[in-house]
């Protein structure tokens, strides 16, 4: 939170880079949120050209060309030590919010990198929170930014988002904080926009919901590399230009046509 603080105060050049699936997609959106809520528009979501999940060196020289001072990265990179390194030996600083497991320590990290992975943590103590998934952190995370520096609350829609992503990354449900963190926030008020995008009216918000209808949907367009589309329907929904209707109408139809892919490759 210290060093979001200090990046948003002192109006530093940001890029978010989520990793490409519905956990990332929605850290993402946690982190745009975020930013919207206080009136932060130095910083830059990138749209995804493929199913990049580690640093690339293109993508860290694009970085460094940038200008960019801050770099958070969503639900990966907590191996990429190399690519941490090259980044902070830039000058850049690195912030990291994981849940992956890693052979790492906080240690082992240089020292303008900020890690958050409870995956590490629970490898030194008990961490009932190291099942959590990367959106739920994230979510946290904005949240208590938005309270404890901004003094803006009611952010309900940052845990739809931490919501979602738990049952989208198939976290244990058996796990106490993950069980608190649903129960906790059940009653979500109105819904995002996203979210009402793939309701019908015989569909409630719940854990069926979003296996069952809304992330095979999104899926099937990571799968199609829809990337345009999924960047436009995450951070940019103004420049999708489409009715609602035919949003549905169109991501229907790739998700059609990955179950038939899907059906050829089985037969």
């Amino acid at each position: 939170v210290s060093k979001l603080e200090e990046a948003i105060k002192s109006n530093k050049k940001i890029f978010c880079d989520p990793d490409c699936d519905p956990d990332g997609y929605f850290s993402g959106l946690c982190m745009k949120t975020m930013f919207d809520k206080i009136g932060f528009s130095n910083y830059t979501i990138p749209l995804h050209t493929n199913k990049r999940h580690s640093l690339s060196q293109t993508f860290m020289t694009s970085i460094i060309e940038g200008g960019y001072d801050v770099v958070v990265i969503l639900d990966s990179s907590s191996n990429d030590m190399d690519g941490i390194r090259f980044l902070c030996e830039h000058g850049i600083t690195v912030l990291v919010i994981d849940h992956h497991d890693t052979n790492y320590v906080f240690k082992d990290y240089p020292e303008n990198c900020v890690i958050v992975n409870p995956r590490i943590d629970r490898r030194f103590k008990q961490a009932d929170y190291a099942e959590m998934s990367a959106g739920a952190l994230t979510a946290l995370i904005c949240d208590m930014t938005l309270e404890t520096v901004f003094h803006i609350s009611n952010n309900k829609e940052l845990y739809v988002y931490g919501y979602i992503t738990l049952y989208s990354d198939s976290c244990d449900l058996n796990n106490k904080t993950n069980r608190e963190f649903i129960m906790e926030f059940k009653d979500f008020g109105v819904l995002p926009e996203i979210v009402n995008l793939f309701m019908t009216r015989y569909d409630s918000f719940n854990r069926n919901f979003v296996s069952w209808r809304m992330i095979p949907r999104i899926n099937s367009l990571i799968r199609a590399e829809e990337f345009e589309f999924i960047y436009k329907l995450f951070y940019d929904r103004r420049e999708l230009m489409m009715s609602k209707e035919s949003t549905m109408s169109f991501i229907e139809q790739i998700y059609s046509q990955s179950k038939r892919r899907a059906r050829d490759f089985e037969g």
